[in-house]
């Protein structure tokens, strides 16, 4: 079975929908928000994810064959901000999340799985988890995990996330240089 980028993306849309049709019940405060709706605000000791050094890739190219497809922040439910970002490489899409490590830091592979579960953020869909991070700092210095997620390729589905994407900006919009990874 081969599937486009495209359908991939068209993919993640159709979850958020139908969970939407299904009733399936939105996040409460309690269980943190997102969509970067919610009505509380993101705790200080938590610093926002800082990925003002992310130049998005919108096209592919020779050099850079990456294609960033969107991104969406919102709020744990520790209070902690998080900012997840969607792309694609060689018929692969993977969700790319970004949040303080603070008090997480000695968290293991399965354990960050999990965070991203009970968060809501990531629902795995097949014995095969394809999912790891790594302690590093953003643009503002602050410690984050990185998490990337693969979503699926171009044969099988391993994850879902009902959280919307928002498109980044077009290339020559005002503050968004060409770039990539």
């Amino acid at each position: 079975m081969t599937k486009s980028i495209d359908e991939d993306i068209e993919g993640l849309r159709l979850a958020g929908e139908l969970g939407e049709l299904a009733g399936l019940p939105e996040p409460s405060s309690s269980e943190g928000s997102h969509d970067g709706s919610h009505s509380g605000e993101a705790k200080p000791m938590y610093p926002k994810p800082d990925r003002s050094n992310h130049h998005p890739n919108l096209s592919k190219t020779a050099e850079n064959d990456t294609l960033d497809i969107g991104w969406a922040e919102g709020v744990f439910s520790d209070g902690r901000p998080f900012r997840i970002e969607c792309w694609a490489q060689d018929q692969v899409t993977y969700l790319q999340c970004f949040f303080s490590s603070v008090g997480l830091e000695e968290l293991d592979r399965s354990e960050l799985q999990q965070f991203l579960e009970r968060e809501r953020l990531i629902r795995f869909v097949s014995d095969k988890r394809f999912a790891s991070g790594r302690l590093t700092s953003d643009a503002s210095e602050n410690s984050m995990w990185e998490v990337n997620v693969v979503i699926g390729d171009e044969d099988e589905l391993y994850a879902e996330s009902d959280v919307s994407l928002k498109p980044y900006p077009s290339e020559g919009s005002e503050g968004v240089p060409h770039g990539g990874r």
